[in-house]
């Protein structure tokens, strides 16, 4: 019997007592290119040996420095120091062949006062400004990306000399990819991020420390989403044993590395919140954000070894991807062909379709 303890401790045992759901579960590991991952290609190949559906790599752009200081972050290494995620990328991508990589990119900036800073802002833009902006910036990005190459203008026919066609004058100069632009992904939070993210994202990130208001996040989301197909990503942060012994008692272990300082910093960088002006006792009440960073506090290994074959058991995990060297998207949806995003999105009304003439092909404004 495989021992777990975490968060999500009563959903699996509600789980264990019910029929397997038709739905299978997507994992994606969630990394940051930080002291705890040496190899980040070595990383790669053994989650895709895993079948993983996915790596996303986090980032920041400035230093944890709302507790005290930066002093606490760099001492205790918290996410520091940081390499830059679009480095190790292609590297990741050359050697394996079905798993799909994303990283943390920013129309904007990360919120930090450091990034600010970093970026040569003299002040923070107020938030819903930085969403105007994010939304400016990605509907300009749907037009070079989908609209200019009509699907089928690259015909690399070597015995006619065929390679490329345009109709359209001013086409994006990149020879165009399988999937046009790639799979978005954002958190599940409130205001203006989450009608940024109820309009773009194929997939949200939900992160709670029990599984109901997990549940309520994603459906408050689902909420106020158009009508259409939204993938829901929950952060989980498993303890594994071999043994019901053995997880808590890994646990403990893996407390006793814990520093508290670098926690509280963390903590701080998240919640904009100076933890140092508080005591001990004080009880904090308003504290939103839905974004978070995990641990993982033991190998990928002890999830594929002890986690991913229980789940396959219950039919909760496929047991090889979906396509074969297909694109994440396709193996997200679990379609072959799903290269472009579902037609309900709103980037498909960028996309210029083979057979289209140019008079026919109108682009949104």
């Amino acid at each position: 019997m495989m021992g777990i303890h975490s968060p999500l401790e009563e959903l699996w045992r509600h789980i264990s007592r019910q029929p397997c759901p038709k739905e299978k579960l997507i994992l994606n590991a969630f990394v940051e290119m930080c002291s705890g991952h040496q190899s980040p290609v070595e990383l790669a190949k053994l989650l895709e040996d895993a079948k993983f559906h996915g790596i996303f790599i986090a980032d920041v752009l400035g230093g944890y420095d709302v507790y005290k200081s930066l002093d606490p972050a760099v001492a205790s290494g918290a996410q520091w120091p940081v390499l830059e995620p679009l480095v190790t990328v292609p590297a990741m991508a050359a050697a394996t062949k079905s798993i799909g990589i994303g990283a943390t990119i920013s129309t904007t900036y990360d919120y930090l006062d450091s990034a600010a800073r970093n970026l040569g802002h003299t002040e923070q833009p107020a938030h819903d400004d930085r969403y105007a902006q994010a939304e400016e910036y990605i509907k300009v990005m749907y037009k070079p990306l989908n609209s200019p190459w009509r699907d089928d203008a690259v015909q690399l026919d070597r015995a006619r000399g065929i390679y490329t066609f345009f109709a359209v004058p001013g086409p994006h100069t990149v020879h165009p990819r399988s999937s046009r632009r790639s799979s978005s992904c954002r958190p599940a939070r409130r205001g203006r991020a989450a009608i940024f993210a109820a309009q773009h994202a194929e997939a949200v990130f939900v992160s709670a420390a029990r599984p109901w208001p997990a549940l309520c996040a994603a459906g408050d989301f689902g909420r106020g989403a158009p009508a259409r197909t939204v993938g829901v990503l929950a952060l989980v942060t498993p303890v594994l044993g071999n043994t019901e012994e053995g997880a808590p008692a890994k646990l403990e272990e893996l407390r006793r590395y814990a520093s508290l300082e670098g926690a509280l910093a963390h903590f701080g960088r998240w919640r904009g919140i100076d933890l140092d002006q508080y005591g001990d006792d004080e009880e904090l009440r308003e504290v939103e954000s839905s974004a978070a960073y995990a641990l993982f506090p033991q190998s990928f290994k002890d999830i594929i070894d002890l986690l991913i074959p229980e789940l396959q058991r219950r039919g909760l995990f496929w047991t090889d991807y979906a396509v074969l060297g297909g694109t994440y998207r396709e193996n997200f949806y679990g379609v072959a062909g799903q290269k472009y995003p579902p037609d309900e999105h709103v980037a498909a009304k960028y996309r210029w379709a083979a057979g289209v003439p140019a008079s026919e092909h109108h682009i949104p404004e």
